[in-house]
């Protein structure tokens, strides 16, 4: 991800080179590895080959997998456009300034820990994100220093007019930091997340404008009941089958372990994976997704050779916000929370998993009247946005409603 600063505009490109560089090394790896096949000892010889092989696979998946958008802030005409390159030609959608909220620096903290020295190391980064009325997130940079954030964001602010929150960024530890960005117009600190974990829907807002593909993705059916959209999962058989080839060379690898009791724990635990993606790769195949907008209920289901496999409705007064995250990783899923998820996110924002046994254990028990996934891997970003669009409208009348 890297971003251009113009006069009044700025340019956020989402596109990476990373799996070129994957598969580069990987290849290297693999013709070291047989260069070297007639000079070790079996099965060590066979390691190097695996690993390249693998490796290649990995850097094909993110290939696969890899976005090819744009984003564009437009201070003159106040607009937010996503740029998305596909098979059908560059699809431009348009979001309103309007259509945001907030401009967020939040501290993420990521601990890595090795068990066998008993150590733990702590890597921390700044990642600079976009706030949609509906919740929805749009993430625009991440930095290890917060000076950097600072200086991405004094640029920025300059484009849009949203208040700057900086999140979980302790004073003491990132005081000039901190102090910098509290310059900024509008600025403010927050301990956490809590305050903006609502939605800012307002039918005052401008409609946004989604380009969709000549012939979408998803197909669209509108009765008295409502409007359903139904859509293939096919995208993921490339990604799925690649997936399978990554494990079949892993289960090789593990046949190279000396210690039997390893090598069959080993080899139980990747053949249930296994099982796990021939599952995914046949859902892929034949699944079907469907989204229902109701009068009164949003329903979500998956169906898999005529049979539902699994399903999932809420009443629209139960939304709470729409948590889906534009980003480099891809989109392969719509999140939504309900009012009961959201709470559970305001509790966790203040104490600690291990103080809220209870409510961690209902999430477990009941996930499915906390949060709802909506799995939208066979589409592209701009129906995914347009299928947000239209949930948000709904949560719109309902608020609108209840407040009359």
């Amino acid at each position: 991800m890297n971003t251009k600063f113009l006069t009044d505009r700025a340019e956020v490109h989402f596109n990476t080179s990373t799996h070129l560089y994957i598969i580069l090394v990987s290849v290297l790896v693999l013709i070291v590895g047989v260069l070297a096949l007639k000079k070790l000892e079996a099965p060590n010889k066979y390691i190097l080959p695996l690993m390249g092989a693998m490796g290649i696979v990995i850097g094909f998946i993110f290939w696969f997998t890899k976005q090819n958008v744009m984003l564009v802030i437009d201070k003159k005409a106040q607009t937010i456009q996503i740029q998305e390159k596909t098979k059908q030609g560059l699809l431009t959608s348009t979001l309103p300034f309007d259509n945001f909220n907030a401009l967020i620096v939040q501290r993420a903290v990521s601990i890595s820990r090795n068990n066998s020295a008993g150590t733990s190391s702590k890597s921390v980064s700044f990642q600079i994100q976009l706030k949609r009325n509906d919740g929805a997130m749009v993430k625009l940079a991440t930095y290890h220093q917060l000076n950097n954030a600072y200086e991405f964001v004094s640029k920025l602010k300059k484009i849009v007019p949203y208040q700057v929150y900086i999140i979980d960024a302790p004073m003491e530890e990132y005081k000039t930091g901190v102090q910098k960005l509290k310059q900024l117009e509008g600025a403010q600190v927050l301990d956490d997340y809590t305050p903006l974990l609502k939605s800012h829907l307002t039918t005052q807002q401008t409609p946004a404008k989604i380009q969709l593909p000549t012939s979408p993705g998803f197909d669209k059916t509108h009765n008295a009941e409502g409007t359903t959209y139904q859509w293939s999962n096919r995208k993921n058989i490339a990604v799925m089958l690649l997936g399978v080839i990554f494990i079949t060379g892993f289960i090789f690898l593990i046949q190279l372990i000396d210690h039997k009791g390893i090598r069959l724990g080993a080899n139980i635990f990747m053949g249930l994976i296994c099982l796990a993606m021939v599952a995914g790769l046949i859902n892929s195949a034949f699944g079907t997704s469907y989204l229902h907008l109701g009068k009164q209920q949003l329903t979500h289901k998956s169906v898999l050779f005529g049979k539902t496999i699994g399903s999932q409705s809420w009443n629209y007064s139960q939304l709470a916000e729409i948590m889906s995250e534009l980003g480099t990783q891809g989109d392969q899923s719509i999140q939504l929370s309900s009012k009961k998820g959201q709470d559970l996110l305001h509790q966790l924002a203040h104490s600690s998993p291990e103080n809220l046994v209870s409510q961690m254990m209902g999430l477990i028990s009941h996930y499915k009247s906390y949060f709802m996934t909506i799995d939208v891997s066979g589409l592209l970003l701009s129906e995914r946005l347009y299928l947000e669009l239209e949930i948000a409208k709904k949560m719109t009348q309902s608020q609108s409603e209840s407040s009359q």
